[in-house]
C-alpha cells in the first residue's frame, strides 16, 4: 500500500491510494514518559536516495514496552530530510520527501 502524509498546524493529512483523510496526531507524551524512554541515536554512514547523496542516522527507541528502530536520510546538499523509515512490531512505515517546485522566499537560503 502506498500513502503520503502532510503535517501542518497540528493536523495530519494522510492520503492512501488517492483517498484523503484528516486526523489529529496523538498527544505529545508527558515529561515522565519521555524520561522513562530508552533512546539511542547514531550516524550510520552515507547512502543515496533517488540518486541524491544523503547522511543516514539510526535511532532505537524503547518506551513502555513498545520498540521501534528508525532511520533518517538527510540530504548532504540541502540538509533537508529525504526519507524516513520506522520499524515497529505492527509493521514498517516509510516516507519519502520531494522538494521539486519548492522555492524559498526571497532572501532566505
Amino acid at each position: 500500500m502506498r500513502w503520503q502524509s502532510l503535517f501542518a498546524t497540528g493536523v495530519l493529512l494522510v492520503a492512501t491510494v488517492g483517498l484523503f483523510a484528516w486526523t489529529r496526531p496523538a498527544e505529545e507524551p508527558r515529561a515522565e514518559e519521555k524520561k522513562a524512554a530508552k533512546q539511542t541515536c547514531e550516524a550510520a554512514g552515507d547512502e543515496a536516495v533517488n540518486g541524491k547523496p544523503a547522511a543516514v542516522y539510526t535511532a532505537h527507541i524503547e518506551n513502555q514496552g513498545e520498540v521501534s528502530d528508525n532511520k533518517l536520510w538527510v540530504s548532504k546538499d540541502t540538509g533537508l530530510p529525504l526519507k524516513t523509515e520506522a520499524r515497529m512490531q505492527e509493521g514498517t512505515i516509510t516516507q519519502t520527501f520531494s522538494y521539486d517546485g519548492v522555492v524559498a522566499p526571497a532572501g532566505v537560503r
